[in-house]
């Protein structure tokens, strides 16, 4: 579908344009992962993204109060001047009924956070249809602006291949 290539093409141009410090986070495999250990990782990955130092695993308490009010706060300070993008890939692994360990944590704990955070601005990706996700998970994005992208026509397939041939990068 192409929706990991979007966000990475996102992430790209984003960081190009300077505004933006843009983080890509894939959450595949982070379904059955405590809230702790998840955010121990984010953090981990935005810290390879930015430069900027991590403390230690312990300092990422069960409640993520450490995470949301030290770690990110202090990011977000030293980012480009439009703040952090968290680019969320695969969001609605975290919503399998099979794996409930993160959301159960995650999703209160997220839905919080994006209503007292400054500088930080968040995209979610979800391979599923809304109407799919649980409660809880529905819930979370509440109020919440949304865009549907979906699959594209053939002539409007089309019509993207074709533009690298009508700007001379490639000939089809």
């Amino acid at each position: 579908i192409g929706k990991t290539s979007t966000l990475l093409q996102l992430e790209k141009r984003l960081s190009a344009e300077g505004e933006f410090t843009p983080i890509y986070f894939d959450l595949q495999d982070k379904a059955s992962k405590p809230l702790m250990e998840l955010l121990y990782e984010l953090a981990q990955h935005i810290s390879r993204v930015t430069g900027y130092t991590i403390q230690q695993p312990g300092d990422f308490n069960r409640t993520g109060d450490y995470f949301r009010d030290t770690f990110l706060p202090g990011i977000a300070e030293k980012v480009a001047s439009g703040g952090l993008v968290l680019l969320f890939d695969e969001f609605d692994v975290l919503d399998s009924p099979a794996r409930t360990q993160a959301s159960q944590a995650f999703f209160p704990y997220l839905r919080t956070w994006m209503e007292s955070v400054e500088k930080i601005k968040f995209i979610f990706v979800i391979g599923r249809r809304p109407e799919e996700l649980s409660v809880r998970s529905m819930s979370t994005f509440k109020g919440i602006q949304s865009t549907r992208v979906s699959f594209m026509n053939q002539s409007d397939t089309e019509a993207v291949i074709r533009q690298s041939e009508k700007g001379g990068s490639l000939t089809w």
